[in-house]
């Protein structure tokens, strides 16, 4: 069983390994307590002798999920919009593609240039990110976002993992998704909701728990970002509506409980989401701002929670209307 003093321990280890590199606390963050979270929840799937734990290299794959999701979520969004030939768009539209896409390469190139042997692994996972955003129509939200989290997490893993050991579990990072089937396939240990786990080996269900905790939080964030997810058409866990969201939060916390995690682990990792919902609702009370006026805005790829300040300045609106 992980429970309280173990998780607690792993976030010691985390935090101090912080605080020996106050260098690594100065240098850009995408978000800090994404890349707290990583480092804790990679602790507690991997144990000290399967992985090389390094507060540098969590920061920088923080930094480039964050930018992978933006251009997959409004990125890919706004060249589908480029598409329908509205005049009136074009500039901002493009402003915002080219913005997103700087941001997704300068973090991919920073991230390579200090990693590498993780060059194609990073293509890979940029990729499967698009397959999916392309094929979104393809898939229940649940399975969408179930899919969503774990290409984040498999390219995490992947990252810190010693080599092979992902896949002496039957996990496979390094192959390359084309269809939505691929996906499926890729990811089929992700799709907690219907896995059975009755016959798992000890250590994938430990990153089936933390996939399940994982979930918790996307129904808790699915219910604040509805609105935004509607007009990006983004699939989520609230499709069926809010009772149906919390039912499959339950669900997914017996999920982790089933996987050797305490109670109390997933409530307290689901808070989570909580501060990132009070950080997200300081930018909620933006003046509205035109069209013809985001070119006043440079670099919008680098503007944490893109899609709530869109939201909030009605620009979201405007540009996907």
């Amino acid at each position: 069983m992980i429970g309280l003093v173990e998780a607690c321990h792993h976030s010691g280890a985390t935090l101090l390994d912080l605080i020996q590199k106050p260098e690594t606390l100065k240098a850009p963050h995408s978000s800090k307590k994404t890349e707290l979270v990583l480092q804790t929840a990679s602790r507690i799937a991997f144990s000290e002798n399967d992985i090389n734990p390094c507060s540098e290299k969590f920061r920088l794959i923080s930094n480039l999920i964050f930018s992978a999701n933006e251009y997959w979520d409004i990125g890919l969004r706004v060249r589908e919009e480029i598409c329908k030939n509205k005049a009136y768009k074009f500039v901002a539209l493009n402003t915002l593609l080219g913005d997103t896409i700087s941001s997704l390469k300068n973090n991919q190139e920073i991230f390579t240039s200090k990693y590498p042997q993780l060059s194609e692994l990073t293509t890979t996972f940029i990729h499967d990110g698009e397959i999916l955003a392309i094929n979104n129509k393809k898939f229940s939200g649940v399975q969408y976002r179930e899919i969503d989290s774990g290409i984040s997490a498999l390219f995490t893993f992947k990252s810190i993992c010693k080599e092979n050991y992902l896949e002496n579990l039957g996990l496979y990072p390094s192959e390359k998704c084309q269809t939505s089937t691929d996906l499926l396939d890729k990811y089929k240990y992700f799709l907690v909701n219907q896995l059975d786990i009755s016959n798992l080996d000890i250590d994938l269900k430990k990153i089936v728990g933390l996939q399940a905790i994982e979930m918790m939080v996307a129904c808790q964030d699915d219910r604040w970002g509805v609105n935004e997810d509607s007009i990006l058409k983004i699939p989520n866990t609230m499709e069926n509506g809010l009772a149906e969201n919390k039912k499959l939060f339950n669900s997914y916390k017996k999920k982790a409980v089933e996987c050797g995690f305490s109670r109390v682990i997933p409530e307290i990792l689901s808070y989570f989401s909580i501060v990132h919902r009070l950080n997200s609702k300081k930018i909620k009370n933006l003046n509205t701002i035109e069209l013809s006026e985001i070119q006043r805005y440079r670099n919008l790829g680098n503007i944490h929670y893109l899609r709530e300040w869109l939201y909030s300045s009605s620009l979201l609106d405007s540009l996907f209307s």
